[in-house]
């Protein structure tokens, strides 16, 4: 007797009917759809109880990565906050530096009596304050950061020697540096370590050379070794959550 093929819709109807009742509410709550609403291919098409079978496989394993994922994106804004405020008070630090070093040049201007020196340094102390009272760079137009800068760094206009080297490496950087503010800051960086003779002091550098006959330089030679316990905790979120952020540089701003 030879086989008898049946009906696409009796098979259906058949399957169906051993299916037990509940296991088509389930899937559809998983967002199965019966053949006649499957708008894929198909021969991509799962019965119910599959489909089920595969949710309750597939669902657990998804909702331990997003809860994974939920953890890693939590421990992350932990670290941009901890590397925010640490960075807050690193240019804090950087402007009392800067202060303090005005504030001392200052000095010795009065001592020596160099009226045309004390005023030249007082505009760059009210420079350095209207830098840190002014908005942000994308709040305020570049025009006026750039006048504000000049004035904070008189050498610009005054020296076309040092400011054709700026010029030359403002154009160098200026893919690596998109934002103006840090591309000046770097291009001040760069012009001090390549040009120290025209920002020492020779009054200051006399005095360090008599202070230090006979002894060598001095370094503090501090490491990552040296950080406090908490330090170390911090250095090693930024490090590992910060692309690009070293333990070295922790280290340099720290103990800066």
């Amino acid at each position: 007797m030879s086989d008898v093929e049946l009906p696409t819709e009796v098979v259906e109807a058949v399957a169906a009917e051993d299916q037990p009742a509940g296991v088509e509410a389930r899937a559809r709550n998983l967002g199965w759809k019966p053949l006649d609403q499957f708008k894929g291919d198909e021969k991509d098409f799962i019965d119910a109880s599959e489909f089920v079978r595969r949710g309750e496989e597939v669902l657990p394993i998804m909702k331990a990565a997003n809860s994974k994922l939920e953890k890693q994106v939590q421990r992350l804004e932990k670290t941009l906050e901890k590397f925010a405020d640490h960075h807050s008070r690193t240019e804090a630090r950087a402007y009392e530096r800067a202060l303090a070093d005005l504030e001392a040049r200052q000095a010795e201007a009065v001592e020596a009596n160099d009226h045309a020196a004390v005023k030249e340094i007082t505009k760059e102390m009210v420079a350095l304050e209207k830098e840190v009272a002014k908005p942000k760079a994308d709040e305020t137009d570049d025009e006026d950061l750039f006048e504000s800068w000049k004035a904070e760094n008189p050498w610009f206009d005054k020296d076309k020697g040092l400011r054709a080297a700026a010029i030359g490496i403002a154009e160098e950087i200026k893919n690596d540096f998109k934002d103006p503010v840090k591309q000046r800051a770097e291009v001040v960086k760069r012009i001090k370590a390549d040009f120290p003779e025209k920002f020492t002091n020779p009054r200051r550098t006399q005095a360090a050379a008599v202070e230090g006959v006979g002894a060598g330089p001095k370094s503090t030679g501090k490491s990552y070794a040296d950080l406090p316990a908490e330090a170390k905790k911090m250095c090693d979120e930024f490090v590992r959550d910060i692309k690009g952020f070293s333990k070295e540089k922790y280290v340099k701003e720290y103990f800066a």
